[in-house]
Formats: C-alpha cells, structure tokens, sequence
C-alpha cells in the first residue's frame, strides 16, 4: 500500500530537519457547499489545497508541496522518496495532455482515453472487443518498474510506456486514438461539451433539490414590472429540471397560514416609516431608481426582524446569473433573482423580497 502525500512529506521534512506546518486558512462558499483551503509551509515555500472536508484540503496541499519540492530540485532524484511521490500521485502525468481549455479553477479531470477509444470504435461501427491490450515488456527493479504495452485494432498496433499498467494502457490508446484520428484535441472538445451540459443539468437539479424550495406563485399588482415575471420563470426552470409540480403539498403552509404567521411575528417590528420606505423603493424599481435604495431597504428589513440573509449563487445553463436570498426568517421567504450579471440577479432578489415581505403584511 502506497503511502499517503502527508505521510511522504513528513518523512521527507525528518530526513531534511524540518516539519511541515499545516494551518487552516480559510473557508469558500461554493453555492450550497464549504470548500476548506488549507495551507502548508516547509522551509521558504508553501503551498494550498483545497478540497470538501478538512482531510482532503490537508491531502491536497501536502500534494502540491511535494510537486514543488520536487520542481524545486528539494528532492534528490537518488532518494526513496523521489519514486514514492511519483507512483503515489499518477495524475500529474496526465494533467499535459488536457488541453487549456477543458481545465477548470476546481480540479483538472483526466481524460480517459481508454473509454474514448471504445468510443471512436463504436462509431466507426467496430467492435470494442476487436480492441486487443497485451504487455510486451517489463523491465528495472522492482521498484522502479517500467511496463510497456500494446493495443491493435486489426493490423494497426501502437505502444504506451510508464511506471504503472494503468497509465501504461492509457499512453497506449492514446498513442493508437491519435495515429486514428489525428485530429484527437476536436475529438475530446466535442466529448468534453457534451458531459459539461449533461453536469450543468445534474448539478442545477441538485441544487435546487438540497435548497428544498417549493416556488409558489406570489400575487403581484404590477405586471408590468420587469420583474413581475420572475417566478414564473422560475417555476418553470424548476419544472422543466426535476419533473415535479409546484404545489403546496402540505396543510400547514397553506398561502394564507404562512401570512398570518408572519404578520403575528414580525408586524409589531416593522415600523410605519420602514413600511411606507418599502413601498417607496417598490414603486421607484419600475423606472430603474437607484439600486443602492434597494439594498439598504433589505438590510433595514435584516435588521428589524433580527434575522439572516444567506446568499446562494446558483448554476445556471445560460449566460445570465441565479442568484437565491434565503431569510431565516418565521416562516423561512426564498426569492430567486435572475440576470445578466450576479448583481443584477441579486438586486432582482432584492426587489421580491420586498415584495413578498409587503404581500405578507397585506400592504398594497
């Protein structure tokens, strides 16, 4: 069993008489999720990591300590420890072959070229099974092994080398893809495009599941803000990505309980002047006042009801923005903004707060 990048970096810091100093230095919000970014210090250099829990944050900077080491020339090539960070951290041998514009700012994916041999196969009407991988060669020392192995469609053969069999045959269907198509880079775009619509669906779907929102239309005098249409939008976004209707499915939240339990909580909080400076930015929003008036009527409204806004940026398939304002308030108000930019989807946000909070206070 290989040993972790922790575990081979604290080796290597007490052979060189040092110790690895992890701290935790952050915390980004990542729509609904935490990303935790840990940061790690040997001698003069550091490095970061980032990853969903503690642990794999740590996992990753030690990772990325070890590939600077290493590009640092910190690390003897004669030394142990040089072939243990090479065969423990196989997918940097693949990050050069991806091309600029399939790497994204979370973590670079490694393209399987076994699967998209089988692929081209299937289209150009060949059996996968006509695809032969077999090991030619096998050579150095038990731990400095090198395989070589060799994949044939037919009459056509081509050769992959490495220290594992499994990037060896990866080498090798990549060798055989690119003598088939030259032209691989369009092939793996194509490819690429189509899981990233597949995973932008995925992904919207699952967002707006974990949110748990139920959209339920809320009743607007003025139709013909540019906003008025806003929750329909939604609804349908919501029903066209999870299937479901939007309805109330429960007693208890019937449109009429959730007012009541809002005006008996919170009407004594919201002060006559705060109520007429809603209404004011509600009727100035139609001829595009100033959007700063907007947002400080939210903040007086977190303020007097003494609650938390928490602001959720979600996936979007289009160019435009999603941008979800989530009130802890009795009971919980949910809007949705959408925009060209995140602070215009967040302003639209804005704007149906105020509204719902109006609707639930009966205030035309």
């Amino acid at each position: 069993m290989s040993k972790s990048p922790i575990s081979l970096l604290q080796e290597l810091g007490s052979k060189q008489g040092y110790v690895p100093i992890y701290n935790y230095v952050s915390v980004k919000k990542v729509g609904i999720y935490d990303r935790f970014v840990c940061r790690v210090d040997c001698k003069e250099f550091n490095a970061e990591g980032e990853g969903n829990s503690k642990k794999d944050a740590k996992h990753n900077a030690a990772e990325k300590m070890l590939s600077l080491l290493a590009a640092k020339n910190e690390i003897s090539v004669l030394s142990p420890i040089a072939n243990k960070v090479q065969t423990s951290m196989p997918i940097k041998t693949y990050e050069s072959i991806l091309p600029s514009t399939m790497k994204t700012q979370s973590s670079p994916k490694i393209v399987n070229y076994v699967g998209l041999l089988q692929e081209f196969c299937v289209q150009q009407e060949l059996l996968a099974s006509n695809i032969v991988y077999k090991v030619v060669d096998e050579r150095g020392p038990d731990h400095m092994k090198m395989f070589t192995i060799e994949v044939s469609i037919g009459s056509i053969c081509e050769k992959g080398s490495a220290s594992c069999k499994k990037i060896a045959k990866q080498e090798a269907a990549k060798n055989l893809l690119q003598h088939l198509h030259p032209d691989v880079k369009e092939l793996l775009e194509r490819n690429n495009e189509k899981n990233n619509k597949a995973s932008s669906k995925e992904m919207l779907q699952e967002t707006i599941q974990k949110l748990g929102i139920e959209i339920s239309e809320c009743v607007v005098s003025k139709p013909t803000l540019p906003v008025a249409n806003l929750s329909k939008e939604a609804q349908t976004l919501y029903m066209k990505r999870t299937n479901k209707e939007c309805k109330v499915t429960r007693q208890d939240f019937l449109l009429k309980n959730l007012h009541d339990l809002f005006e008996r909580t919170y009407s004594t909080k919201i002060s006559f002047n705060m109520r007429e400076k809603m209404q004011i930015v509600r009727d100035k929003y139609i001829n595009r006042a100033d959007v700063k008036d907007v947002k400080e009527v939210v903040q007086d409204i977190a303020r007097a009801l003494e609650i938390k806004i928490e602001k959720i940026i979600l996936p979007s398939i289009t160019k435009g923005s999603i941008i979800s304002l989530r009130l802890s308030s009795q009971p919980i108000i949910t809007q949705l903004g959408m925009g060209e930019t995140e602070d215009k989807a967040e302003i639209q946000a804005m704007y149906n707060v105020i509204v719902t909070i109006l609707t639930f206070l009966n205030i035309s």
